[in-house]
């Protein structure tokens, strides 16, 4: 066998073209930890194979899913070892009539692999008539079977190598606890609010002042508020529309890596096809408090006026108005520009309304922190952090760690409810943890969850979390 390294990968794909040409139809099998979906677009871009599998390690089970969404022809197959994460990296080009080809090296079927790495991936003909030959490709025969599949290491006898394959498992998919929390999302609490600022909420006009007040009963006496240094304010609280709204927090869980939240949660609380209830609610009540301003535009304007008028007199009563007003709102030493100032808070009232539609017509996104993949050891760290979250703030009333206890929490036998084998009740079959032992064992908790059927939990878990978001809601819309 003849051993090449690639110094180009236009070399081999131009190889691989001419044969394709040639001798029809190409199978493509991948073996490698990440896959990624541009790699898989421009390897169908430039030389479209007739089939291709691709096998690659059980944390990228979701991901792999979306691209065979994309390629009929793609078949995936997850596999795991024993010390960590699926890490070889093999491709065998499979011409029906023709050549076949082995590539390994350093590479994952990603651009960054090939375009950066192409140095270290090596790759030979595979001859058809000698029996090492034929053992290579029964390997990889091997893992276009249907899980579970144990494969069996193979030494690959290349002639001036010798390659070894590795053993690993292939499995089948599985909706475990691990797979549930791959779904969800990692995210930046502070770039995702579903809950408006104060300046959205209620309607406020100000004017700024040289220097703080002394005598701060006189402005709680005239209706206005001094909390912000060198500044008077008007609060509007009355007939303002409510526009507090559920809080994507109160569904989250803080782990080590971040906020995560179930999928199910983005769905509801996204900009999805059609509107969710939180989008509806957030046009729907920024749209009232546009609405209020827009129709009480002079009426707000008159009362800060009045009570801007009747501080100003109380300060004249003392002698000059500059001591605390800015020469812009004066006309001399003892009289108010009112027009001017009228004028201010009119574009007061602009930007407000302005403020209020940017928000009304934001898209409401997640910022994912990075996609949910971890080698083995990061990966059981995240799990624990979240089993500790909710075990530690299961006292809450609302939001998924209520929910998530409730629905595993271990329960006495009363009122002769049927006594499981276990001696305990769980509204969800087969899982019942103690989350309020004194002294929590946050593994044994993780493996509780991870060894019990979990369709159920998933299914009672999302269907608690949309009748709880509804009720608050209805409240709104």
């Amino acid at each position: 066998m003849r051993l090449e390294k690639i110094s180009d990968l236009k070399e081999i794909l131009e190889y691989i073209k001419e044969q394709s040409t040639t001798f029809g139809n190409l199978i493509i099998t991948v073996v490698s930890p990440f896959v990624q979906d541009e790699f898989v677009t421009t390897l169908f871009q430039l030389v479209p194979p007739h089939q291709i599998l691709i096998v690659t390690d059980k944390r990228n089970e979701l991901y792999i899913e979306e691209i065979a969404k994309s390629f009929p022809m793609i078949e995936t197959r997850l596999a795991e070892c024993h010390n960590g994460i699926v890490h070889t990296k093999l491709f065998l080009l499979d011409w029906e009539k023709g050549d076949k080809i082995l590539l390994w090296g350093s590479a994952n079927a990603t651009l960054a692999g090939f375009n950066k790495n192409a140095e270290s991936i090596s790759w030979c003909k595979i001859p058809t008539n000698v029996e090492n030959g034929q053992k290579i490709l029964s390997y990889f025969k091997l893992l276009w079977q249907n899980a579970p599949v144990e494969i069996k290491s193979h030494i690959a006898d290349l002639g001036v190598i010798q390659l070894l394959l590795p053993s690993f498992h292939m499995i089948k998919q599985q909706d475990s606890f691990d797979r549930w929390l791959e779904e969800g999302k990692l995210f930046d609490p502070d770039k995702y609010k579903t809950t408006l600022p104060d300046s959205v909420k209620t309607v406020r006009l100000k004017i700024h002042l040289k220097k703080d007040i002394k005598t701060k009963e006189l402005a709680n006496l005239r209706g206005l508020d001094y909390s912000e240094q060198k500044t008077l304010s008007y609060n509007k609280f009355e007939d303002v529309p409510n526009v507090d709204l559920p809080s994507i927090k109160d569904y989250a869980v803080n782990t080590t890596y971040g906020y995560w939240i179930p999928n199910q949660v983005i769905v509801w609380f996204g900009n999805s096809q059609p509107k969710s209830k939180i989008r509806e609610a957030i046009e729907s009540k920024v749209g009232e408090l546009i609405k209020y301003i827009e129709t009480n535009r002079e009426e707000l304007i008159k009362i800060f006026m009045e009570h801007l008028i009747a501080f100003a007199k109380d300060k004249q009563a003392e002698g000059s108005l500059t001591e605390y007003f800015k020469s812009e709102y004066l006309l001399d030493d003892n009289k108010l520009k009112i027009g001017f100032i009228e004028d201010d808070l009119n574009m007061q009232l602009d930007r407000h309304i302005e403020e209020c539609k940017t928000i009304q017509d934001q898209t409401l996104e997640i910022h994912d922190l990075f996609p949910i993949r971890f080698y083995l050891t990061q990966w059981d760290k995240f799990a624990l952090s979240f089993v500790k979250f909710i075990s530690l703030s299961g006292s809450k009333k609302t939001g998924l760690s209520k929910i998530f206890i409730d629905r595993t929490q271990v329960k006495d036998v009363k009122q002769g409810k049927t006594k499981s084998s276990e001696g305990q009740l769980s509204l969800v079959p087969g899982i019942a943890i103690d989350w309020d032992k004194q002294s929590k064992d946050f593994k044994q908790m993780l493996e509780q969850l991870r060894n019990k059927d979990w369709s159920a939990y998933r299914k009672s878990i999302h269907e608690d979390m949309e009748k709880e978001l509804s009720k608050k809601l209805d409240l709104l819309l």
